[in-house]
């Protein structure tokens, strides 16, 4: 059930980076679209712009030019009657001349200027367009290294955590094995020992009634004088082993009332404690 979860959670982890990638990619993309479409519109626009311009800057100095000319001609049809004479003309005519180039030159500069400072502008809204362009891409590629590292990462964390936990159970497992094992070899070892205890219990009996009738046998005994036999001789261990005890008792009471009175004598008394212990062990048969 671990591995199965595991693995839907290594699914799922894998699922989200992939459409998080996929989003990214689908953003960049519509961006990218989006910033080449707005500097062609821009572009477009600004073309347009430049050729009413171009014709209007145009059709204003030819307005111009004609009402120079006009005016001009009225008033050298009015001035006709009073020139004095053709010189007169003439240099007003050359004047006029000069004037009008001039002006066209004039214009002509102007509309150059306008031209070159539109083409930089142009240019310059060209470069923006690329620059954004660029930086959209650089993003989306970003984006989607981003995301990749982390469908790596999180790939790396789910397998690290299942082979921990595979290496966990697989630990888990190997304990609960040799802690059955052991168990099951307490567990026959204590039959055996049980049954072996048993058995010798059981042969011991057989044997201890088996002298026991030998015995009775071999000395003609009844069984209330066998039984009287075990009774003396249990009496007689209990007397011996009950005087040993008493004893020890009395020897180390005195050996505490030697070594209590050691303090009192003194170093000047000629009874000391090595002196009393030889005198207790002589007393009850020691040396």
């Amino acid at each position: 059930m671990t591995m199965k979860d595991l693995d839907n959670r290594q699914q799922t982890v894998i699922q989200n980076a992939t459409a998080m990638a996929q989003m990214d990619i689908a953003n960049a993309n519509n961006q990218t679209r989006i910033a080449i479409e707005n500097a062609k519109s821009f572009l477009a626009m600004d073309m347009a712009n430049l050729n009413n311009r171009q014709q209007a800057a145009v059709i204003n100095a030819q307005m111009q030019q004609q009402t120079m000319l006009s005016n001009q001609s009225m008033a050298n049809a009015a001035k006709q009657f009073n020139a004095q004479s053709e010189n007169q003309i003439n240099q007003f005519n050359a004047s006029l001349a000069t004037q009008v180039e001039q002006y066209n030159v004039g214009q002509a500069n102007a509309m150059a200027q306008f031209n070159a400072s539109e083409a930089n502008r142009q240019s310059q809204a060209q470069l923006s367009a690329s620059t954004q362009i660029t930086a959209a891409n650089i993003g989306a590629d970003a984006s989607i290294k981003t995301a990749q590292l982390r469908n790596d990462s999180a790939e790396r964390i789910a397998n690290s955590q299942m082979q921990l936990q595979a290496s966990q159970f697989n630990a888990d497992q190997d304990f609960r094995r040799e802690q059955f094992n052991a168990a099951n070899e307490q567990a026959i070892a204590q039959a055996d020992i049980a049954w072996r205890r048993q058995v010798s219990l059981a042969e011991t009996a057989a044997q201890n009634e088996a002298n026991r009738q030998n015995a009775q046998n071999a000395f003609a005994l009844t069984m209330q004088q066998q039984q009287n036999m075990w009774q003396a001789a249990r009496d007689e261990a209990n007397y011996v082993n009950q005087a040993y005890e008493n004893e020890q008792t009395r020897k180390t009471q005195l050996y505490a009332v030697a070594l209590g009175n050691e303090a009192a004598a003194g170093n000047s008394s000629s009874t000391t404690v090595n002196t009393l212990t030889t005198l207790i062990d002589k007393m009850f048969g020691g040396g």
